[in-house]
């Protein structure tokens, strides 16, 4: 099969499954393995976004549906609403309560979450820090429904889709450092066991290996798992499947070399 045939599911396949790949795949530029962890990154990263996506939007268009008639007038916020008004979870709230007297305190009763009272926004964060802002910095602007209702507009199809276009970037660029320290990594492992290969081949061959560990990060993403020290122990998981794979491919391709060695031997 000629190398340029091989199309990017393939080569996803493959260097999952097929260890004899890395034989191909040390014969081709850096500049394909490049092209395939881009493609490999923009992939994941669009998936990785799917979740705050939807939840974002959900959320918005829960809010647009039982949004209250509301003012902001001189520093001060007015809603025509029973309060308090409660949205959200135990991780992630939001409480308006325009009476006076409201306690900002309430927050540390959830993991993170808005405030949101007469005349101040409180932001509290998963850290337990918080920040609070007063209304009268617009003193001179006036706020009501349809004006939030634009805004949400305006956030939904415009700052949404840009954030998610961040993210994206940001994992194509984290997977390109990344594998800068994955062939750092394979070459300890190519003196290890005496391989002898170019800077190279060993980079290729990181670019890679790096495809299951990339994968399972973004299905794990996916999944609220709150458990102590549990990204510290993957880390040692999403690295400890790249030694195995650039362990795999670099015994196998010095297998194949020492093999041809013998029969040219021989001859």
């Amino acid at each position: 099969m000629e190398n340029t045939k091989i199309i990017f599911l393939q080569r996803v396949k493959k260097s999952l499954s097929d260890f004899s790949f890395y034989k191909v795949i040390v014969q081709e530029s850096i500049g394909k393995a490049v092209v395939y962890l881009i493609l490999l990154s923009l992939i994941l990263g669009i998936l990785n976004y799917i979740k705050p996506f939807y939840e974002i939007n959900k959320s918005i268009k829960k809010f647009e549906q039982i949004i209250p008639n509301i003012t902001l007038k001189n520093g001060k916020l007015n809603v025509d609403a029973r309060m308090p008004i409660i949205m959200g979870d135990f991780d992630d709230v939001i409480i308006v309560d325009t009476r006076e007297g409201t306690d900002e305190n309430i927050l540390y009763n959830y993991k993170q979450g808005i405030l949101v009272t007469k005349r101040e926004i409180f932001i509290k964060y998963s850290t337990n820090t918080k920040k609070s802002y007063l209304f009268n910095i617009w003193k001179n602007e006036v706020l009501n429904k349809q004006n939030l209702i634009n805004f949400l507009s305006f956030f939904k199809f415009i700052v949404i889709p840009f954030y998610g276009l961040i993210i994206v970037l940001l994992t194509i660029i984290v997977k390109l450092i990344g594998s800068l320290f994955v062939s750092l990594i394979g070459l300890i492992i190519n003196v290890i066991y005496k391989a002898n290969l170019r800077y190279k081949a060993i980079y290729k061959i990181g670019v890679y290996s790096m495809t299951l560990s990339s994968i399972i990060k973004i299905a794990i993403n996916q999944l609220s798992i709150e458990i102590p020290f549990f990204h510290l122990l993957f880390l040692f998981v999403y690295y400890g499947v790249i030694v195995f794979y650039i362990t795999k491919a670099i015994k196998e391709i010095k297998k194949e070399y020492e093999i041809n060695l013998s029969q040219d031997i021989n001859i």
